[in-house]
């Protein structure tokens, strides 16, 4: 039956790509710093437990991993048929995939139940904590299940590029999780609450998403119960080639927590986690245009529409490392306080803090590979993204046998960042090679801006060490001193870093697009007319 006939006057890519930047950028700023207030709650309330609580996030990706290549599919052939007007050919795919998803689910499930205490033993968790981290495996699994299964519904909205209106169903749920879970926190309960407010907050969208997919994509009937075997084949072609690249992106985003996890002491690990996870939360700024680069990527591809796709990864290659650079170079150059002053004492706090530092520098080669991955993905072509999870993997057990088998806390500390900054440098080079753009377009081109915020964090850092703040200082010192630095920094980087090399005008152009107000601001300095 053939679907009704949809108009070709919408958003373009651009627009919807502007859309969807701002869109994830309010959701990080907003979601991020929700994070940022409650990280140091939950550490304060069940110390070593939020290792448990980093735990169950990553046992959630391991659980939500077998449907990365189908959702992948999802989109792309969300695009295709969205394209083509083919809704009927879409409904089947979805209902398809859904429906393959269900049955793999809950054979996991049965399976995670069935060894729960042999997977929980394998770790050295301590007694106290030993039925919190069966409870945290056995909840994560459901909540996965159920997360995979209506995946379909958002992944199908980000292939018609709303992913504004996944973010914001998001946002609603992150609010409601911050407050539940200070609130439960300060009235007494522990890490079991914290995991079960987390799983609400990941499945409770999910239910919302199918009216909005109803209201965009009125032709699209998805009904698992009715699966299709006609488009079983395409599929398992696409999704088994992306599958391998999501389960070799997880272990590698991971293994480092894992095996630490099973081989050193959990105050170590906890401490370890922690900056990895303050990391993790500040590499997040710059990539946030990364998620919709996946589908205008997509969207592109499917029109054979090449050279705007070269523009717009070279434009996002300038963008993030001019970023990036902005933020790594202060965490990096003040690790230290950094991490006392989101944390406070705790034991091992040196290895958090050593830990802060070489990944902020690692991070500044890494994110700049974001751009290239994400648009490698949107055109289902995950052979480069596979071979630097595989080289990294390799580098990291190397670097942390050697430190183990010396028995060198400094090298088991450098053994993630390590591995991370050598293998992005490499898919680096491989990557602007595939897009056919200049060599290592974004670490030369803003060499300067990425060394210009290196020496103002430098100059900043110094003057702290003249202030008599800067002897023995306590907590709340710390706190003030890192936040009114930070204020400086960006007062002396921020502008300067829009005149030195790294931004073409087009970009800034861009730049500017993606604020609301960014070309009022602009006309007051006389800059209009980069626009």
């Amino acid at each position: 039956m053939g679907a009704p006939e949809a108009t070709n006057a919408g958003p373009t890519t651009g627009q919807h790509l502007r859309r969807n930047t701002r869109s994830s950028i309010l959701l990080f700023g907003i979601t991020q710093g929700l994070k940022f207030l409650q990280v140091p709650i939950v550490i304060a309330c069940i110390q070593e437990g939020y290792t448990l609580v980093r735990v169950a996030f990553i046992f959630f990706a391991y659980f939500s991993i077998y449907n990365f290549g189908i959702t992948t599919a999802y989109v792309k052939y969300t695009a295709e048929c969205h394209a083509k007007n083919d809704y009927e050919r879409l409904s089947r795919l979805l209902s398809t995939g859904m429906a393959l998803c269900a049955a793999i689910g809950v054979v996991t499930i049965a399976v995670v139940f069935l060894f729960l205490d042999p997977i929980t033993g394998f770790f050295h968790v301590e007694p106290q904590y030993y039925l919190s981290a069966r409870f945290v495996l056995g909840f994560i699994a459901i909540v996965a299940m159920v997360n995979v299964v209506l995946g379909g519904y958002r992944a199908a909205l980000t292939g018609i590029q709303r992913i504004d209106v996944v973010n914001n169903c998001r946002l609603i749920f992150s609010l409601m999780e911050f407050a539940l879970v200070v609130a439960l926190l300060y009235s007494g309960f522990g890490i079991r609450t914290v995991v079960v407010v987390y799983g609400i907050s990941v499945v409770g969208p999910l239910f919302v998403m199918p009216f909005f997919l109803r209201r965009y994509l009125p032709a699209v009937h998805i009904n698992p119960l009715r699966p299709s075997r006609e488009v079983l084949g395409p599929l398992f072609s696409l999704g088994g080639r992306m599958q391998v690249l999501g389960m070799l992106a997880l272990l590698v985003n991971s293994f480092d927590t894992l095996v630490l996890l099973r081989y050193e002491a959990l105050a170590f690990t906890t401490a370890y986690v922690v900056s990895r996870a303050l990391v993790d939360r500040l590499q997040a700024v710059p990539v946030q245009g990364f998620g919709p680069l996946i589908a205008a990527s997509a969207d592109l591809h499917s029109r054979e529409e090449e050279e705007k796709t070269l523009r717009v990864f070279a434009s996002a290659l300038r963008l993030t490392a001019v970023a990036t650079s902005y933020i790594f170079a202060f965490t990096a150059v003040n690790s230290d306080l950094v991490f006392l002053g989101y944390v406070g004492p705790l034991e091992y706090s040196s290895a958090g803090s050593q830990t802060l530092m070489f990944l902020s520098l690692a991070a500044i080669i890494h994110t700049c590979t974001g751009p290239g991955s994400s648009m490698l993905r949107g055109a289902c072509k995950p052979l480069l993204e596979t071979c630097f999870h595989i080289t990294t993997l390799i580098l990291f057990a190397t670097v942390f046998a050697i430190g183990k088998a010396m028995q060198r806390p400094e090298l088991i500390v450098l053994a993630f960042p390590v591995a991370i900054a050598c293998a992005s440098f490499v898919f680096l080079i491989l990557a602007n090679r595939h897009f056919k753009t200049p060599l290592l377009c974004p670490l030369t081109s803003a060499f300067l801006p990425i060394a210009a915020s290196f020496a103002v964090a430098g100059i900043i850092r110094w003057g702290w060490s003249l202030t008599p703040f800067s002897e023995e200082p306590s907590r709340w010192t710390i706190v003030i001193g890192v936040c009114c630095m930070g204020v400086v920094y960006t007062a002396l980087f921020a502008p300067a870093a829009w005149f030195l090399p790294g931004l073409t005008l087009q970009d800034k152009d861009q730049l500017v697009r993606f604020v609301p107000y960014g070309r009022r601001v602009l006309a007051l300095f006389g800059k209009d007319k980069l626009i």
